[in-house]
């Protein structure tokens, strides 16, 4: 039996779509409206990727009408991709190669509504890291940049005072923004220690306590962002055991965590069978054998 399995089944109703109307995040109603104006723009940084003209990408045919969906050029023969680019939100009809460079702007565009919302919550934390960033960089700081200047210095603050709870969730953004980045390497590391935090049972008391009711020690979507991270970084199950153990043993050490990495990796096992068991049949578990 693998190592690592597909932690959900796939489905489409599983899959996340992500909609986006404006250069504003929507689902904040009109908190911080008053704020001052953001000094960054999506449109710095995005690309006109693509022909929004019923044109082959490849060999430049007209096409008879636009596609909706991938076909052959009818003149070169050649795979022609209709998607839809973040910068104005127009179809557009793209290379085959050219697919996972889209990928690569909509997960910029993910961060910067990160960005947006970390602006929202702390303006004056997101303003002063920015131009402290520029000041020492002699140029405009890149957004990502100062995003991951801010989650470095929350986690810094709630390792100071005992917050692992919010420690742990400040690990997971900073593990979810490298994915987007395509850092899987590193990203899987951040997201091994989330889930090792988990299962230590971090609280925001300044304690561990791994000793919960099951269900309060981590969420199915955890093992759900590692299975994708790997997915997307070919990596093998072996991969993801010795990434757990090496990573974490550092954590242990550092933070004097209650369970080890070993029993930890062990625990999740058991965790995860439960949840199989009695609550989701769909699920299946980062197995031990």
């Amino acid at each position: 039996m693998g190592l690592f399995k597909k932690i959900f089944q796939k489905s489409k109703q599983d899959e996340i779509q992500i909609t986006v109307t404006s250069s504003k995040i929507a689902h904040l109603g009109d908190y911080g409206e008053d704020l001052p104006p953001l000094n960054y723009d999506e449109s710095e940084f995005l690309t006109e990727i693509g022909n929004t003209e019923p044109v082959c990408p490849y060999c430049n045919a007209e096409l008879e009408k636009f596609p909706q969906r991938k076909k052959k050029c009818p003149n070169c023969g050649n795979p022609i991709y209709s998607r839809s680019r973040p910068l104005d939100r127009k179809k557009t009809l793209i290379r085959e190669d050219e697919v996972s460079e889209l990928e690569k702007e909509w997960s910029k565009l993910r961060l910067f509504r990160e960005f947006e919302l970390e602006y929202r919550t702390d303006p004056d934390c997101i303003t002063k890291t920015a131009g402290k960033l520029s000041e020492k960089f002699g140029y405009k700081a890149a957004f990502n940049d100062v995003l991951w200047s801010v989650y470095s210095k929350q986690r810094a603050k709630y390792a100071s005072k005992g917050y692992w709870g919010y420690y742990r969730n400040s690990t997971m953004k900073m593990g979810q923004m490298l994915s987007n980045e395509g850092k899987y390497d590193q990203s899987l590391n951040f997201m091994l220690e989330t889930l090792y935090l988990d299962l230590n049972g971090p609280d925001n008391h300044g304690h561990f306590n791994p000793n919960r009711p099951n269900e309060e020690l981590f969420a199915p979507g955890i093992l759900q962002d590692i299975q994708k991270i790997a997915s997307k970084g070919d990596f093998s199950d072996t991969k993801i055991a010795e990434s757990f153990i090496l990573h974490n043993t550092t954590i242990y050490k550092a933070l004097k965590l209650p369970l080890s990495p070993e029993e930890a990796w062990k625990q999740q096992q058991i965790l995860t069978e439960m949840r199989v068991n009695e609550e989701y049949p769909g699920l299946v578990y980062l197995n031990h054998n």
